[in-house]
């Protein structure tokens, strides 16, 4: 996976512009999946990429107040609904393509558990904020983040969803997506 950076968690941007900007250079946001990929304590991708989280992610969460269950779906999937737990701030273990924690609960030893952080009071529908305040910190790397409003601002790292079809500007570069090629 080639991850194209699209902007640091210090200043950040909003969710819809990084959509925008992503798909502007023919991208899609990575999904919460790919972030815990890159967030995996072990991964040598984390050390490159670390300024970016907490980022947006394009993995999108659905479930209304005191909801056992949520609608998710990453960008450009068709949503399913899934179990989703009444409880905020705690560990649960990840057994979905997703990413989201809602498996059986857990704590911050179990390497498969992530900590979900959701409403109880209130509606929610946006986009996964993957990693927590904290990144430095391991259990911060494992938070997932299904409640924070769009008007918030965080880091957007992006992946190529399909070809590009390159448009070469010189023998280096395509004008399309940036993309750079031996010559």
């Amino acid at each position: 996976m080639k991850i194209t950076t699209i902007e640091k968690y210090n200043p950040g941007i909003t969710p819809t512009d990084g959509l925008a900007r992503s798909k502007a250079k023919g991208l899609g946001m990575i999904t919460n999946a790919e972030a815990d990929e890159i967030l995996n304590e072990k991964a040598e991708q984390y050390k490159e990429f670390k300024d970016y989280f907490a980022c947006w992610t394009a993995t999108h969460i659905e479930y209304k107040a005191g909801a056992t269950e949520a609608t998710v779906y990453n960008d450009g999937e068709k949503p399913t609904k899934i179990p989703f737990p009444l409880k905020n701030g705690e560990w649960f273990e990840c057994d979905n393509k997703w990413g989201i924690p809602n498996g059986k609960p857990s704590n911050s030893s179990n390497p498969k558990a992530r900590r979900l952080w959701r409403y109880m009071d209130s509606d929610f529908k946006g986009f996964v904020l993957r990693g927590g305040f904290d990144v430095f910190d391991v259990d911060g790397r494992r938070d997932v983040g299904c409640n924070v409003g769009p008007s918030g601002r965080y880091g957007v790292l992006a992946v190529r969803r399909k070809p590009c079809g390159h448009k070469w500007k010189t023998v280096k570069t395509c004008v399309k997506c940036g993309e750079g090629k031996a010559v």
